[in-house]
């Protein structure tokens, strides 16, 4: 037998049961336990009374053979739809969770949350599967971690305990949506980002409450979180020079609660299902993602203004009751806030919002991370995903970053009081896949936070990474990393203002301007440090202060401007705290928002209000909108000089800086209708066979617009995506199928401008459409047992 530990990328090989004793287990992050015939021959005798009763004091019970309906039609997405599941053989589970006593027998030095006792909680998935792995090793017996699917059966039978109090607990399965037809022992999706969590919510405030206690509900998390190893609380524990009593305690506290969550396991003895897990299908915005840029500096000339305004998200309709019928992915919720975005290395634009239905609040555990792409010479954006979610936990506050090609995806929960400043995971393939979710390990004290990321993350010269995170109450923290994310500096300084944007200027000098809830004679903040964020000259900015739902942006341009957007100053901002009228710039009064650029490190600027901004559209008479709040802003550029800025209601505005400087108002542009130096292009498997084939050419305001098919393969050479585009825009007959080459969905683009969209069952039969306007939302028919409802 071979035993390999993995501890934070580092292998060890234990080669003898010798070796294998508690003491020498390391704090594992996963465990592989590899039985060879003869371990297996013999192997103690599975038992057959009702109740057992381990070496090591653990009692379980018989838990017999049957079939019930998993799920729940009342609770939350993803308890639906309520299926048959069928458990086709019998298996013993513990009659409690893990105790403390039960799990230090494996990890001497384990820890938990005191108010539990005596059930062991906090540990990784990781951990919890360690365990099951390292009691398999003593008794020579298989123990292992109950799939979501029994863990739900047994808790309807009689002779458990603490199934819907206590602590949570941890299952086997990667979280993913039911499938629609019956199982027999299922085991989850084949890989995913998220463990089940069972017999509790995540959210620290509502984790005990009966919603999240119910037999149905499903919560799901990350498998590494967990405390800080002894070595790092150690580190974190020791003060810098000069720490005052009071900023000792507030540390401590701060250590004593990092990653102490409500989670902990109850154990299964017996045979694993040999059931195949369900295939795993990724989120719309990581499917047919292109890997290779193409003409990604063509753009309209840089010295003529550029305008432009387009939606993201699907609006009209109710996405609960509806639109997830019609084929928007289940998950995705009517209300978007605190934008993230990045430009991507094959010319795509990502964005990312909190997602949560109308009628919840902010803080609630419905809310997700809401993700959605506007491919490359594309002129929409792709319907959205719902990823990432803990689920039972506020997901909120992502922030997007093209680190030199490689993507990082940071948001927090701030409504797990145990949660870390921030949880990131990273792509190297444009957004086509996600590593694994990772939680940072902090090598200093850890001062005040509030578990949100804000819009800032950059490098310095020297390959330090800083992430702007908000601090507590009016203030801002930037964390940074060394050595690539392995380990967390906390500088203990914090910029006044929440909501901080931050920009570096040179290697030594970070320029940060307040955000809100804070104001010096009614304006904003500015913030300069030279120690990578230890230490902050405050001063008054030339930018007026801003409101309660408002949040700025500071970017540095490839020009080597600043660009700078935010809100102007409302007059029902707390007239109070205005400044004199006198005071403001020229520009700055009134609603709306608009951007700014400066040619001297933020010294001074250049403003210039954004029009079209209450819904993007022209007005009756002709021209654009009315001006509303940008909110919640973000904004990146893209290779071809264009910048780009995406505001909490939804519109995504595209321009140069060329408009910045001009004094005309956008003019509308009609739309592009022909298309130059038309290219065919190709992208393949590794193995050589061909994965998409597209074309794109010129239109006529200078952009790479998509022109012609575009076709896509799985690798086994089945159709996968078939679309056609004219100046950037879909048209015709737009088709997806499933690997199993079953039509999925399809579109049909009308001339009008209008779209049906049909999504089909697993037979091929129709079972909803609905008629769309761009993403204006229409009416609908749904189709059951041959009846047809509509709206």
């Amino acid at each position: 037998m071979v035993t390999i530990y993995h501890d934070c990328g580092r292998r060890r090989v234990l080669q003898s049961r010798k070796d294998r004793t508690t003491k020498k287990l390391p704090r594992s992050i996963t465990v592989i336990l590899i039985l060879g015939a003869a371990n297996a021959a013999v192997a103690a005798q599975m038992p057959a009374e009702k109740e057992y009763n381990n070496s090591i004091g653990m009692k379980f019970v018989r838990i017999e053979p049957g079939a019930f309906l998993m799920g729940s039609d009342e609770g939350d997405f993803d308890e639906r739809p309520v299926h048959e599941v069928t458990i086709s053989r019998p298996f013993y589970i513990g009659r409690t969770e893990v105790t403390v006593e039960q799990f230090q027998q494996f990890r001497p030095d384990y820890r938990g949350k005191k108010q539990l006792e005596p059930y062991a909680s906090s540990m990784s998935w990781y951990d919890a599967d360690a365990f099951c792995n390292w009691l398999s090793v003593q008794e020579g017996l298989e123990y292992r971690l109950p799939t979501e699917a029994q863990w739900e059966w047994a808790s309807r039978v009689e002779g458990l305990e603490n199934m819907q109090t206590r602590v949570a607990e941890w299952c086997f399965d990667w979280h993913g949506l039911y499938p629609e037809v019956s199982q027999v022992d299922p085991v989850g999706l084949e890989h995913g980002w998220m463990k089940v969590v069972r017999g509790g919510g995540l959210d620290t405030f509502k984790w005990d409450e009966p919603y999240f206690r119910r037999i149905t509900n499903r919560a799901a998390i990350a498998p590494g979180f967990c405390p800080p190893s002894q070595e790092h609380l150690e580190k974190m524990l020791k003060w810098p020079e000069g720490t005052t009593e009071k900023q000792q305690a507030s540390y401590r506290r701060k250590v004593s609660l990092l990653g102490r969550h409500t989670i902990g396991f109850r154990v299964v003895l017996g045979e694993k299902p040999k059931s195949k897990p369900l295939t795993f299908e990724p989120p719309a915005l990581m499917r047919c993602v292109k890997q290779k840029g193409v003409m990604l500096q063509q753009g309209p000339d840089v010295s003529k203004p550029y305008y432009k305004i387009r939606r993201l998200f699907p609006y009209g309709l109710d996405l609960v009751n509806v639109g997830w019928k019609l084929g928007i992915e289940p998950g995705v919720f009517a209300h978007h806030h605190n934008a993230a975005l990045a430009s991507l290395p094959n010319g795509d634009l990502l964005a990312f919002y909190y997602n949560r239905p109308l009628n919840t609040g902010e803080r609630e555990p419905i809310l997700s991370i809401a993700g959605l792409r506007l491919r490359h010479g594309a002129e929409r954006w792709d319907m959205p995903s719902s990823w990432p979610d803990f689920l039972d936990a506020n997901d909120e506050a992502p922030l997007l970053w093209n680190d030199n090609g490689v993507l990082w995806l940071f948001w927090g929960c701030p409504r797990i009081r145990e949660i870390h400043p921030f949880q990131w995971t990273t792509s190297a393939d444009n957004g086509a896949s996600w590593s694994e979710i990772k939680f940072p390990v902090f090598e200093t004290p850890l001062g005040s936070y509030s578990a949100q990321p804000i819009t800032s993350a950059f490098r310095d010269s020297e390959g330090t990474i800083y992430v702007g995170v908000d601090g507590s109450g009016a203030s801002s923290v930037l964390f940074s990393s060394k050595n690539d994310g392995r380990t967390w500096l906390d500088p203990l300084g914090r910029t006044r203002g929440r909501h901080s944007a931050f920009v570096i200027l040179d290697n030594r000098t970070i320029l940060s301007y307040g955000g809100k809830n804070d104001h010096i004679e009614g304006f904003m903040p500015k913030n300069v440090s030279t120690d990578g964020g230890r230490t902050w000259q405050v001063s008054k900015s030339s930018v007026p202060m801003l409101g309660g739902g408002q949040r700025p942006v500071l970017i540095k341009l490839a020009s080597g401007r600043l660009l700078y957007a935010g809100d102007m100053l409302a007059d029902d901002e707390g007239p109070e705290l205005l400044p004199k009228a006198e005071q403001l710039p020229d520009g700055y009064a009134g609603l709306g928002g608009y951007v700014g650029l400066s040619y001297d490190n933020g010294q001074t600027w250049r403003i210039k209000r954004l029009p079209g901004l209450s819904t993007g559209y022209l007005g009756k008479d002709g021209g654009l909108a009315r001006e509303e709040s940008v909110g919640y802003v973000i904004a990146c550029q893209s290779a071809d000089d264009l910048i780009h800025v995406l505001t909490t209601s939804e519109l995504h505005i595209t321009f140069n800086e060329a408009w910045m400087l001009s004094e005309n108002e956008p003019e509308v542009r009609p739309q592009d209708t022909s298309v130059k130096a038309v290219e065919k292009y190709r992208e393949n498997y590794h193995g050589g066979q061909g994965r998409v084939t597209y074309s794109g050419g010129i239109g006529e305001d200078g952009c790479w617009v998509l022109e012609g098919k575009e076709i896509w393969f799985y690798e086994s050479g089945q159709k996968q995506w078939e679309v056609e585009y004219k100046a950037g825009r879909k048209v015709g007959t737009e088709t997806y199928w499933g690997k199993d080459g079953q039509i999925k969905w399809q579109w049909e683009h009308g001339k009008d401008g209008r779209s049906v969209w049909k999504v089909f069952d697993n037979n091929g039969k129709i079972e909803a459409e609905s008629l769309w306007c761009g993403k204006e939302y229409l009416s609908h028919k749904i189709y059951a047992d041959k009846k047809e409802l509509s709206k």
